[in-house]
């Protein structure tokens, strides 16, 4: 691979690397409220900010070095469906599939690292894992799916609003705006249920979304989706504004 290519994966990577900078913190109040450990978002965070400040870059090492790679393939692969004249939404689903190898065991473990109630640092925190053997791709299916079905959303809205605003930093804005609002509004209980599922001991996946049901009802599925859409609209213009520069400034080279 020459060094052109590399460069072509640069752009996911910073994107990715600024994504986790900017919202690790929400994630951690998003998991937290999955979870049904608070009722509200202020409650979390009043809570967290008195009692644990440091639970909120808890795991950050898993995702700083899984989740940049996991997007500049995913968003490599992306742009190069996109020049052999793909559509928008298949080319978003080819990066989502290659990169779900990654994000499936990132996920488990930075879910886990954030709950437990014994955390002593992140390398005890992984020999740990490695001992009890425990089942990194817990919860496949289910992490799978909303993660394919995230990528092929933001993904391809993102570029088919793209195709039909000028090429320009408010059209960026727009498009960004706009796909990940979406995104996160259909896959959101999914990814609720993902994370009830992979902290749990011995519940199905339909145990988690009968319990969560019965206890909360539908809006039940949608607890924590403030903290993610208040860190996701300005984190993803912010990363997509530095993806589209970045990518101008390779195609200028």
């Amino acid at each position: 691979m020459n060094m052109d290519n590399l460069l072509n994966f640069l752009p996911g990577y910073v994107q990715g690397l600024s994504k986790v900078f900017t919202t690790y913190p929400f994630d951690v109040i998003k998991i937290q409220m999955q979870s049904n450990k608070f009722n509200t978002t202020y409650e979390c965070v009043t809570h967290l900010l008195k009692n644990n400040k440091k639970l909120f870059f808890r795991g950050i090492t898993i995702p700083l070095i899984t989740f940049p790679i996991e997007r500049a393939i995913s968003y490599k692969l992306y742009e190069d469906m996109k020049e052999k004249k793909y559509n928008n939404y298949i080319s978003a689903l080819c990066g989502g599939v290659a990169s779900s190898i990654l994000g499936v065991p990132m996920q488990f473990l930075t879910t886990n690292a954030i709950c437990t109630n014994n955390y002593n640092g992140i390398i005890p925190f992984l020999k740990e894992q490695y001992s009890k053997k425990n089942n990194i791709f817990k919860g496949y299916t289910l992490d799978t799916s909303r993660s394919l079905l995230g990528s092929t959303l933001f993904l391809g809205t993102y570029g088919n609003i793209k195709n039909i605003l000028p090429d320009n930093e408010k059209s960026t804005i727009l498009a960004s705006l706009g796909s990940i609002s979406l995104t996160w509004i259909i896959t959101f209980p999914i990814d609720l249920v993902r994370v009830n599922y992979q902290i749990s001991k011995n519940q199905t996946v339909l145990n988690v979304i009968n319990n969560q049901y019965n206890n909360y009802g539908f809006k039940g599925f949608y607890r924590g989706i403030t903290p993610v859409l208040i860190r996701s609209i300005p984190s993803t213009i912010i990363g997509m504004l530095i993806y589209e520069e970045l990518k101008n400034i390779i195609k200028k080279k």
